[in-house]
């Protein structure tokens, strides 16, 4: 893709790198950029438990991988007109000679180009899942003829998520699960569900 400098202040116009400096932007000033492999994964799980109460929880970790927003590239660029709605940071769109902003002006000669404007960082932290059970006691059973084991619990999935990614989901794969091509690639992708859960196991 191309290198973006930024909003040059005095035309509101997205500002390519001439690689090659022949004084025009074309498929010879592109570069591989970006990487969708993290440089570490770590996980975090454990269980407590406190009278009768047990807690059990999985958090995950992805540090240093690179994520093209490509939905940015259609919601931010400002050169589809009525084809797409635009997201609310085009409200900080350049104006008027001297504005100092990241959005292009609309209308831009490269808004819509495959850039690193759009590369972010895909780092994260996410509970993925984490269990609060209630265990009744002994005493409570004997009163409860027949049931030997009594537990209730709430069960939640991607309760919570840290990131400085904006799309909806910095845990994506365009093209789905095992196809290592759509790695690190955002195109209106799906977010996971955030899922609760409410339970209860008996023993008779």
């Amino acid at each position: 893709m191309y290198k973006s400098k930024g909003v040059a202040p005095s035309t509101g116009d997205l500002v390519l790198t001439d690689l090659n400096n022949n004084n025009m932007i074309d498929v010879n000033d592109q570069f591989v950029v970006g990487d969708p492999n993290p440089l570490f994964t770590r996980s975090l799980t454990n269980s407590l438990s406190y009278k009768n109460f047990d807690l059990r929880f999985f958090f995950q970790f992805v540090y240093g991988n690179d994520i093209f927003n490509g939905t940015r590239r259609y919601l931010e660029n400002n050169s589809y007109g009525e084809s797409d709605n635009q997201l609310a940071t085009v409200l900080t769109q350049w104006q008027n000679i001297g504005d100092i902003t990241q959005i292009p002006r609309f209308g831009g000669t490269y808004n819509n180009r495959q850039s690193t404007r759009y590369m972010e960082d895909g780092s994260y932290m996410r509970l993925k899942e984490a269990t609060l059970g209630y265990n009744f006691s002994p005493e409570i059973l004997k009163k409860l003829k027949g049931i030997s084991n009594l537990r209730l619990y709430v069960k939640g999935q991607n309760l919570l998520t840290f990131t400085q990614y904006t799309g909806l989901d910095p845990e994506v794969n365009y093209d789905g699960e095992g196809y290592e091509f759509g790695m690190g690639t955002d195109f209106f992708t799906f977010p996971h569900p955030r899922v609760v859960l409410f339970g209860v196991n008996i023993d008779f």
